[in-house]
């Protein structure tokens, strides 16, 4: 079976996500993984902004609702 996408996850929590037929990125689905798990904890009934984060670095993350009602995130 021939693969005719390629995502790659990286250590800050970002996504890239190529159209390998195409030779292009995604954009439209690069999204972060660490903001797709924070919403999947809120469909739980978990506030995300209540939950430690760590990235595999050991670096620490905050995650924070932003004025559009949505979730982003920054390094401690």
């Amino acid at each position: 079976m021939k693969e005719k996408m390629e995502v790659l996850f990286f250590n800050s929590g970002a996504t890239a996500v190529f159209n390998k037929e195409r030779r292009e990125q995604v954009p439209e689905l690069q999204r972060s993984w660490l903001l797709l798990f924070a919403e999947f904890l809120e469909d739980k009934g978990i506030d995300p902004t209540e939950v430690s984060y760590i990235l595999s670095q050991g670096q620490r993350v905050e995650v924070f609702k932003t004025p559009a009602d949505g979730y982003n995130w920054r390094l401690k």
